[in-house]
């Protein structure tokens, strides 16, 4: 790991290309993988390929997580450049909600009509947010690209939603803590993704 770590700061090398298993065996899960221990380890973007092949394979869909902890300009940028290399069809910026940044308790009708209120509020703040981070982005030549949003437990949500569009590709930014035994055993975010690969996934980690 640290020879890897090495050679890509010496070589100054911004993207590194890594095969991963699409599921963690229990053992390797708590342990962690060299794919999981990888992308923290090393200073560049990392794309862990679930399924590597020797001619390429079309990437149709791409998920991009556009949470505010886990996204910014660039890692739009470089999801729309994906895009246009690979002439992919749809690319889907994806916000997950948490539902407790909704402050209100459903207990009736009237309280249910107050908590609807609430997401529709949170989802135009965040339509709002989205649309500032990427004006003046470049938008892929052919790929369609639509805001998706989906509220549930960061990280699960995703996954899960990747999979029913049926996503190629999801792209976020590369974790920059060290992963914790404590993460993986009450999984969320980008651990969950590590954990369980619904499709291959670009880890765009910040330059200086």
């Amino acid at each position: 790991m640290k020879a890897i770590a090495d050679i890509v700061r010496e070589e100054e090398v911004d993207l590194l290309v890594s095969g991963a298993l699409p599921k963690e065996g229990l053992f390797k899960y708590f342990v962690g993988s060299i794919a999981r221990k990888l992308c923290r380890a090393v200073d560049c973007s990392v794309l862990l390929m679930t399924a590597p092949q020797k001619k390429a394979h079309p990437c149709r869909v791409i998920a991009v997580n556009t949470d505010m902890d886990a996204c910014d300009g660039s890692t739009v940028n470089v999801a729309f450049r994906f895009a246009d290399c690979f002439s992919s069809e749809e690319v889907h910026l994806v916000q997950e909600l948490d539902p407790h940044r909704v402050k209100v308790r459903v207990e009736d009708d009237s309280s249910l009509d107050a908590f609807n209120t609430a997401k529709e509020v949170l989802r135009e703040s965040e339509t709002v947010r989205l649309q500032a981070m990427i004006e003046g982005i470049h938008r892929p030549e052919r790929a369609h690209t639509q805001t998706d949003f989906v509220f549930g437990k960061p990280g699960v949500t995703l996954a899960h939603y990747a999979q029913s569009i049926r996503s190629d590709l999801i792209v976020t930014n590369a974790p920059t803590d060290k992963s914790r035994l404590i993460d993986r055993v009450f999984m969320s975010g980008i651990e969950y993704i590590l954990g369980d690969l619904p499709c291959d996934i670009m880890l765009v980690r910040k330059t200086q």
